[in-house]
């Protein structure tokens, strides 16, 4: 029997789907926990998971129409993992990613939500926040990431793309942010 999640008040992933296999950094320990989130939330890094991050901006979508207040969309990228895993291994790339998703989820407030959408990003939407509250987060966040995953090596790097449309047009924020994420993985590489 299947039972839509949002009708419980559990999230918990039962799909099993295992990580796909081009996920796994070249490392064949990397089988053995789920590198690519795939379900209502991420135990690795205590965020939310894609399949809840999907839900929530479709119906984020549909109050950011009737309403028209401001919204923003924020995608952090930890890049250099790759190069990070042949050195730190599996272990290592775990303790980056669960600094970042703390270190962010400590960055939110409550009515926020930060979820681990793919095995190096995090998306967070930050309803009612204008373009200057967005700024100062974003700063605020990459500082903090920054910091947090200092120690773990010089390889990595921290781009974040955003966009707090006025009109809280959340498909425009979702395009500009991804674009915006997309310029600084260039300049970062």
């Amino acid at each position: 029997m299947n039972v839509d999640p949002w009708e419980t008040d559990a999230f918990i992933d039962t799909d099993g789907a295992p990580a796909p296999a081009d996920d796994d950094l070249g490392d064949p320990d990397a089988a053995a926990w789920s590198m690519t989130p795939s379900g209502w939330s991420d135990p690795e890094t205590s965020t939310d998971g894609p399949r809840y991050w999907d839900r929530m901006i479709s119906s984020e979508r549909a109050r950011a129409r009737r309403s028209r207040r401001p919204a923003t969309i924020v995608f952090v990228e930890i890049g250099g993992l790759d190069e990070h895993a042949a050195t730190g291994g599996v272990e290592g790339v775990r303790s980056v990613l669960i600094g970042a998703g703390r270190t962010l989820t400590q960055q939110v407030r409550a009515s926020d939500c930060v979820a681990r959408i793919a095995t190096a990003r995090f998306a967070v939407f930050l309803p009612e926040t204008n373009e200057i509250e967005a700024i100062n987060f974003v700063e605020r966040a990459r500082s903090a990431i920054e910091t947090a995953i200092l120690d773990a090596g010089d390889d990595l790097r921290v781009a974040i793309g955003w966009a707090s449309p006025a009109n809280g047009d959340l498909d425009v924020a979702l395009t500009v942010a991804e674009e915006r994420l997309a310029g600084e993985l260039r300049v970062s590489r």
